[in-house]
């Protein structure tokens, strides 16, 4: 992509599509841009991005959505280095700094996690002892309101202690893996860190769909590994 106001039109719309779930369409963009740009240029880098294989077309709608492409370079050059608010750091602070056991302790902020980012939580405690949380989250998305999809998503709950085991040698820092990379299935998106508490290794997945607050949960996960 060599165009900046291709890049501007590209980050518009996938942040757009996080947040509502709405097919992105040209109107709103050019409203977005504060009408620096004439209707006719936004509808032509909209097919430039369409034919790059960055944004598609839903069959009813006329709006458009980003593709794993998108997301992809969303990810490589859109985040920004931030600091995770502090009401955040402070409940997982007062989480992880009660006088209870580390499992108890890691369910806890398992749960706050999955509240706070809408998403679902695995932790993995050992290779195949898995604890999971916010499941209902991740079938409330409109991602997986077909019924397919929601059976592909429990087969593969059903063997996340698999999953996990093929995981905890292999993640030795923070990771973000979506699509066809994902561990949790190529309709989904995840971040998974190594944590270590009381010198025992851990690990946290996030897993949601595609159209994820990337930024938000990142520093989440992150804040977890400098526990």
């Amino acid at each position: 992509m060599d165009k900046e106001r291709q890049k501007q039109l590209l980050k518009i719309i996938v942040d757009e599509y996080i947040k509502a779930a709405e097919p992105v369409a040209s109107g709103f963009l050019v409203h977005k841009l504060m009408e620096k740009v004439s209707s006719a240029t936004v509808r032509n880098d909209m097919v430039t991005l369409e034919d790059d294989g960055y944004i598609e077309q839903p069959h009813t709608s006329a709006g458009r959505v980003p593709t794993e492409k998108a997301y992809r370079y969303y990810l490589d050059h859109f985040l920004a280095t931030q600091d995770l608010v502090k009401s955040y750091k402070d409940k997982i602070d007062q989480i992880n700094q009660a006088k209870n056991d580390v499992r108890f302790r890691l369910k806890e902020l398992a749960k706050y996690l999955a509240e706070v980012s809408g998403q679902a939580i695995m932790v993995a405690f050992a290779g195949n002892d898995v604890y999971y949380t916010g499941i209902s989250n991740l079938f409330s998305q409109p991602e997986f309101s077909q019924k397919e999809v929601v059976v592909d998503m429990s087969r593969i709950i059903d063997h996340l202690d698999g999953v996990a085991v093929s995981l905890f040698d292999a993640v030795a820092e923070m990771t973000v893996e979506l699509g066809d990379s994902c561990p949790f299935g190529s309709r989904c998106a995840s971040i998974i860190n190594k944590i270590t508490i009381e010198d025992h290794d851990y690990l946290v997945a996030m897993i949601g769909p595609m159209r994820m607050d990337y930024q938000k949960n990142i520093n989440l996960i992150n804040y977890l590994g400098n526990l």
